[in-house]
This record gives structure tokens, sequence and C-alpha cells, in this order.
């Protein structure tokens, strides 16, 4: 049974943007370490580690815990025919706070085999709905994992398929560089226990990947910068020889190698991963709130501009209008403030030379009686000092209201910008 498997951090309370993928080809034992790290981690652990199903419908638990029973009664889960599509989910927590949500999708390694030896993940519109999936998924984990059955490789005859194998995880590992700024990879060597004596005669599992993952080891582990872990989910298997063929299958109550420092890298590396999402996003606030302001105080200035324009605009019409209403308020103020002069007994009545420069007559004479040629009677004369102040008011008080309605008719016609 095969699978791959993605973490990605979308609760509100996780870590943004984190996301971890598993993708082995078949027989690298995905859907066992999966099953065994759920159930390893379904209590919380010494440092707090706790895996809970978060599906809905209960089916991450129930397939848990099908592959978990095949697994104590010391058989190996079903594979996973071509085209199927199982789709998991866990949140990872510790001490209770939500670290990453996790999703696991499960299919066939034929399929994952044939995604990336044939190249056919660079061109997803020609692949199948499911593959189309699990692209979408490889696409955005920014922490990804391949596995790796050493013992497939060193033992396997068939030179071809050896060839083909190291070729899918280097090209594995290169859409994994690809990947997300901020992220990690790991190749990781499953079924350790069956290779342990391998190792210690190559001087380390760095020498076995030099010796028999050439194309590997010169690309991605020699420089140091892909992390190399290895791994037993289940360190104790027994030879059945039930079957036409004998094979290899897990004790009754096996024991695993290898899972908690397995976990713990994942936990490093989403946390490590989270920060540096928490501060682009801190980055891309901050940048955002600049332009805000940049555009607030873009659109304060359009505003005050278009409030001066209409201002301005209201001001001199309002300013027109009182200066075209002198010729009726003048007249009708000094009808009012005219009065007889009973000290005159006789007075000859100033000619004004046109009507029209009465005005300025007028405010040539504030002390002194004027007649213009509707008052011609010499024993009247007009209160100069009360005409001037009356007309002052009212044409200040005019002109103000003049104004104050102008303007709010000019912002009904054409309304300020919106910020």
């Amino acid at each position: 049974m095969t699978a791959t498997a993605a973490i990605s951090t979308t609760s509100q309370k996780t870590a943004q943007g984190c996301s971890v993928a598993i993708i082995g080809t078949e027989g690298t034992g995905k859907t066992v370490l999966i099953t065994t790290l759920a159930s390893r981690f379904s209590r919380v652990t010494p440092d707090g580690l706790f895996l809970s199903p978060s599906d809905n419908r209960g089916v991450t638990y129930k397939y848990v815990s099908r592959s978990w029973d095949a697994l104590s009664k010391g058989q190996w889960p079903p594979i996973t025919k071509r085209g199927e599509f199982f789709q998991l989910e866990w949140i990872l927590q510790e001490h209770g706070t939500p670290v990453a949500d996790i999703r696991m999708i499960d299919v066939s390694g034929e399929d994952l085999r044939l995604l990336f030896d044939d190249g056919q993940i660079d061109e997803p519109t020609k692949l199948s709905d499911g593959l189309r999936r699990v692209v979408e998924y490889l696409r955005d984990a920014k922490i990804i994992l391949v596995l790796v059955d050493l013992d497939d490789i060193v033992s396997n005859r068939d030179g071809e398929h050896v060839r083909q194998t190291q070729w899918v995880i280097n090209y594995a590992l290169k859409s994994a560089s690809t990947n997300g700024i901020g992220g990690a990879t790991a190749l990781v060597f499953t079924k350790a226990d069956r290779y342990e004596a391998l190792i210690q005669r190559e001087g380390g599992l760095e020498s076995v990947i030099q010796k028999y993952l050439p194309l590997v080891y010169g690309n991605y582990v020699e420089d140091g910068r892909l992390s190399v872990l290895s791994v037993a989910a289940v360190a104790e298997t027994r030879v059945d020889t039930s079957s036409r063929e004998p094979r290899q299958v897990p004790v009754m109550n096996f024991k695993s190698r290898g899972l908690d420092t397995l976990m713990k890298w994942i936990h490093g590396k989403a946390r490590a991963v989270a920060a540096a999402d928490a501060a682009r996003r801190d980055a891309i606030r901050t940048q955002q709130a600049a332009e805000a302001r940049v555009a607030k105080d873009r659109d304060l200035k359009k505003l005050r501009d278009h409030r001066r324009g209409q201002m301005m605009k209201s001001l001199l019409l309002a300013l027109l209008l009182g200066v075209l209403a002198q010729p009726i308020t003048l007249p009708a103020l000094r009808y009012l403030y005219t009065h007889r002069d009973p000290s005159v007994e006789t007075r000859v009545p100033r000619q004004v030379d046109h009507p029209g420069n009465w005005y300025l007559l007028w405010l040539n004479s504030t002390t002194e009686t004027v007649y213009d040629v509707t008052v011609s009677n010499p024993d009247y004369k007009v209160n100069t000092s009360a005409v001037v102040i009356w007309d002052m008011l009212l044409t200040t008080g005019g002109i103000l209201i003049a104004w104050k309605i102008l303007y709010e008719k000019f912002n009904a016609a054409s309304p300020a910008p919106q910020n």
C-alpha cells in the first residue's frame, strides 16, 4: 500500500502557509509509515506532541484503524490499486496547541513512479483528476519527504529498474527543490532495519548513498543541503512460510525506530517555515499599511482640493450676488433712514451728474446731507451711518447665507471623491 501525504497549516490557530508532502514509489512503505506515525502519536508524547484525526466523516480514524489492525495481526495492509484516491486528515498539536493541519492522500506507488519518471508532473493538464490533485498537493508543499527503500536498490538485480528508480528519486527531489521559499526537503530511508549491516560495512549511510545512488548524492547530498533520515516503521519482522513464497511480515507487538526523530524533524521544520511565512506576512501587511496611508493621503488631498474649489466657486458667486443686490438694498435703506431736518429752512439740492454716480457721491459724504434723484427736498437728510452699517450687515449676511446654500448645491451636484 502506498500513499502521499500533505501537512498544511490552514487552521486559524496554526502556522499559516506550512505544508508537508510525503512521496515515494511502490514498496517504500508510505502507508505503513503514516499508520505507525499516527498510532505512535495518537497519545501525547513526553514532548507534548499529539496527532488527532480532524475530518468530520471519520474516514481518517477508520482508515488508520484498519491498517493498524492488519499490522497488529502480523499482516501488511492491502495494496492501493492504480487510480484509487484517499484523503486523510489530522491536526498536529503541541501541548494542546494546534501546530499544523495534516492532509494525506493515498494513491498507487505505480502512479507516482509514472508521475516523476516521464516528467508528467510538469504537464498536469494531461493527468487524470486523481493525479492532478496529487500534483496540486505537491506544488503547495513547503516540506517534502522523499521515501526510499534502499533494499530495493541494493538487492534488485534488474539494472534498468534500479536506474529508473534513481532517476525518479532525483526528479522528485528536483521538483521538491522548486517549491516555496523557506521550505525543507528530506531524503528518508525506510525499512532501515534491513540494511543496518550494509551501512556499518560501508562506513555510514552517506557512503551507501554515494555508492548506490551516485546521481542523488552528487546533486543533493554531497553539499549537505539535503537532510537524510532513516526510519524503521516496523523494525521487527519474521518470515511467513504459509504462502507459496516466503515473505517478511510484522511480528506481533512489533517496535518502531526513528519515528520520534522524524516527527521532531517535521515539527521543527514546520515551525521554521511557519515563522518565515509569518515574517513575510508581517512585511506584506506593513507594505500594505504604508500603501494604504499613501492612498489615504492622496484621497484626502483630492477631497481638500475638491472642497476648496467648491468653496471658491460658491464664494465668488455669492459675492457677485451681493454686488448685484446693492441697487436694491441701498435705495431701500436710504429711504428708511431719510428724515426731516427742522433746522434747515432752505437748501439747494446737490445736483447729481448722472443717476449712476449717486453711490460714489454718497460714499464721499458720510457726515453731510446728501441728495440724489430720489431725495430732492432740502428739508430732509439721510442718516448715512445707519445706512452704511445696515448695508454692511445685510450684504455680509446675505453673502454668507448665499455662500452656504451655493456650496451645498454644488456638493450635491458634484459629490466629493470617495476615500
